[in-house]
């Protein structure tokens, strides 16, 4: 990241000033005074808002945090901070107290708001001796880990921060990518997973158009073209580990999905998924599979939406059970219905929602392995609950 104009008004005052993973912006060597009126230097850190790579002006944000002893006045009283409760923003990143001093209006923009904090804490110390100075003048750039083309502004807070690293070492496998398997990809294309990778051998045709979040162009379909290799050009645009298998998965290239740390599966072929489930099952991999039984009865369009959970921990329930059908299903009319976006998306939702639960992302207190969404009741059943 390129430091801003703002940014570098801070450097160029002489301010040394430190950008963690473009979330927190660092104003580090600032004089104050402790309680017995030496003194001392400390830290200024507030988080940064983002506007694609660059750090945003106009800010809706103005505390932040400090680094130190508690400050205080030249006149001896306390610089109250509206929360002294120490904490850490990132692994090693503890700060020890939170200020919040505002303007009349928002701050207009980094340049502005840590001048006036530094203000607030330094003409003490200067006060007390006019020689203080944190004449420095460095930037410091630490870069983020996480495989976004972008910031992920809203997980910058410590909660988010903790609930990012569960995702950071997973290869994610998407195996169909027809109308639910496009929503699965959108939705886990803003998770940190270390790799998403896309399996499918079939060309983007105007069906998927109309199955697929966001808008195909019509230079897209015009220019033939693999599902893969279209999904992963446009999520590599906010993802940088998208890859694309295009080509089906077949008995003598199973051992692709080696590598993997969790896969979803959303094809209608059923020996295909046969083949799959019990491969992922001998590798000990985890994986969801959806489905949709739909038709039109009466002129409307009623159905069940389902989704499939299957671990190391529990397995029975896809065999014993027949919870993954692996027979054709004469009655299930979807490739020949109008397009149903809503119910693309929606199995998806409740497919990566189930993995999150899995990996402790959402809290999971009933556990289930299996679970239908029926549309015309509008209702959710479980079963198959984790023994």
């Amino acid at each position: 990241m390129n430091p801003s104009p703002h940014i570098q008004r801070l450097v160029d005052k002489g301010y040394d000033v430190e950008i963690i993973q473009d979330r927190w912006l660092l104003l580090k060597r600032v004089p104050y005074l402790n309680k017995d009126l030496e003194i001392r230097y400390g830290s200024l850190v507030s988080d940064i808002e983002m506007s694609g790579n660059d750090v945003k002006v106009n800010l809706s944000n103005h505390p932040i945090y400090f680094i130190g002893e508690q400050p205080y006045r030249i006149d001896g009283v306390k610089l109250n901070p509206n929360n002294s409760n120490r904490i850490e923003l990132l692994p090693g990143l503890f700060v020890d107290f939170y200020y919040s001093y505002k303007l009349d209006r928002p701050y207009t923009d980094y340049f502005e708001k840590m001048s006036h904090y530094v203000h607030i804490f330094s003409k003490h110390a200067i006060s007390k001796d006019p020689s203080v100075t944190f004449n420095v003048g460095s930037l410091t750039i630490v870069p983020d880990n996480l495989p976004f083309r972008y910031s992920d502004c809203n997980s910058a807070s410590p909660e988010g921060i903790v609930l990012m690293q569960k995702f950071l070492e997973m290869k994610i496998g998407i195996i169909g990518l027809g109308g639910t398997g496009s929503y699965i990809l959108d939705f886990i294309s803003k998770t940190p997973v270390k790799e998403i990778h896309l399996f499918d051998g079939d060309y983007l045709h105007n069906k998927n158009a109309f199955r697929s979040p966001g808008a195909v162009s019509i230079d897209d379909l015009k220019n033939i073209q693999r599902k893969t290799d279209y999904y992963e050009k446009e999520y590599s645009r906010i993802h940088e580990n998208i890859i694309s298998h295009s080509e089906f998965i077949k008995p003598e290239n199973l051992n692709i999905l080696d590598q993997l740390s969790f896969v979803f599966i959303s094809i209608d072929k059923s020996e295909v998924k046969k083949m799959i489930v019990e491969y992922l099952e001998s590798k000990k991999i985890g994986f969801i599979d959806v489905g949709m039984g739909i038709q039109i009865v009466e002129g409307a369009i009623l159905g069940v939406l389902r989704t499939t959970l299957s671990t190391e921990d529990e397995r029975d329930h896809v065999h014993k059970k027949q919870r993954i059908k692996f027979g054709e299903n004469p009655n299930n009319e979807y490739s020949s219905l109008p397009q149903i976006a809503e119910l693309n998306g929606l199995n998806a939702a409740f497919a990566v929602i189930k993995w999150k639960k899995l990996i402790g992302f959402y809290h999971d207190r009933e556990m289930e392995y299996h679970s239908q969404y029926l549309l015309p009741n509008n209702k959710i059943i479980n079963n198959d609950y984790k023994p």
